[in-house]
């Protein structure tokens, strides 16, 4: 299934006035719908031209920090002054080494103006490049729709340009393999035809690797909807009712948060049968609730990357009790371990998955260690 190609703007009275969940792009300074559904995320494809990928090396552990320090890191690779660009950080591509993508401010605070008026405010803004799979190593992905070409590279980042151009942008780049998602490549670029994973594009955009929408230009919050909100809370309370019984175990952590993904999936698609939900439940639900500092929407989340992290302690370590702190963002923990060094492996395994884990009171009596852990999404 091709990539979108660029049409001339809607009308006014086409504009999603009051709010929306769905795939759109933008022409000039308009919005054009490509897909509509009636529960789930709202995103915004940018064309590429407007927007420079780069793959950066960030040897920071903080998330803030990586965000903070990311205009000094790509100051010497743009051309214009750090006050007239939008940088925004992506994924993780390899060992502190993430994807970051950078937009002239001023195009940035149209755009979301533009969102704004149009009642599409806690819309994603993807590049629409990356609506192209990652390739293997030493390969192009590519798209051509008329008299313009889309191209991923291996490294995570990618680009738009004119059909023309494509040989002579393949040439210098040492005639990778290509693969071809649609249109038709060049003959001498001996294109092969690639299949998408996920057919849908919106499938594929559940979990961008870029969101624009950062810093000054962030979604604002919403509150959540009464419906909404019962799904959550029964979601999240559910999971605290098994993980609260003294006793459980790591591996009975991670079997409640699979059974209650299961859940979660079959009690989303029953409420909002058009939402569209990705392999990754709990991403998916994150993104058909409506963020809220109050809302339970980042308990599940957080609560599977807790069990997958203790998973391989297996039954080294017991859990007594879960809570969580929807304003905070934190999960509180106690555990159970044989010896206080025990509880040392527990600080570490949710450190090596990326979550910021603060000990708090420890102590050992009867033979054995038991302590308490804050835990938030990143390190």
């Amino acid at each position: 299934m091709p990539l979108p190609t660029y049409s001339a703007g809607m009308a006014p009275d086409q504009l999603p006035i009051e709010s929306g969940s769905g795939i759109w792009t933008i022409d000039g300074d308009s919005l054009v719908n490509l897909e509509r559904f009636d529960l789930g995320p709202a995103i915004v494809l940018v064309p590429s031209e407007e927007i420079l990928l780069l793959s950066v090396d960030l040897p920071i552990a903080s998330a803030r920090r990586r965000l903070e320090a990311l205009p000094f890191a790509i100051e010497e690779r743009i051309a214009q002054p750090i006050a007239d660009i939008h940088a925004a950080l992506g994924a993780e591509l390899g060992a502190q080494r993430y994807l970051a993508g950078v937009m002239a401010r001023e195009r940035m605070q149209r755009l979301t103006e533009l969102l704004i008026a149009s009642g599409l405010g806690q819309a994603t803004v993807v590049p629409d490049v990356l609506g192209l799979p990652l390739p293997p190593p030493g390969a192009w992905s590519l798209d051509v729709a008329g008299d313009r070409a889309l191209v991923r590279a291996e490294d995570g980042t990618g680009f738009a340009l004119p059909r023309a151009h494509l040989v002579a942008a393949w040439a210098a780049s040492a005639r990778p393999r290509v693969i071809l998602y649609g249109g038709a490549a060049p003959e001498e670029m001996a294109a092969e035809a690639g299949t998408y994973e996920d057919a849908g594009l919106a499938a594929r955009l559940t979990q961008p690797a870029l969101d624009l929408r950062q810093g000054r230009f962030a979604a604002p919050r919403r509150r959540i909807a009464p419906l909404w909100r019962r799904v959550a809370i029964v979601a999240a309370a559910g999971i605290c009712a098994h993980a609260a019984i003294a006793g459980v175990d790591t591996i009975a952590v991670q079997r409640i948060a699979t059974n209650r993904a299961t859940e979660m999936r079959a009690l989303v698609q029953q409420v909002a049968p058009s939402a569209v939900i990705g392999d990754d439940v709990a991403a998916s639900a994150a993104e058909i609730l409506p963020a809220s500092g109050a809302g339970p929407s980042g308990f599940l989340p957080l609560f599977v990357r807790v069990g997958g992290a203790l998973k391989p302690l297996g039954s080294a370590i017991h859990m007594h009790a879960i809570s969580y702190d929807a304003s905070a963002g934190t999960m509180s923990i106690e555990v159970e371990a044989a010896t206080m060094e025990g509880l040392q492996q527990v600080g570490s395994a949710l450190t090596a998955a990326g979550l910021s884990a603060q000990a708090g009171a420890a102590s050992q009596s009867d033979g054995k260690a038991a302590g308490a852990f804050l835990i938030r999404g990143a390190a």
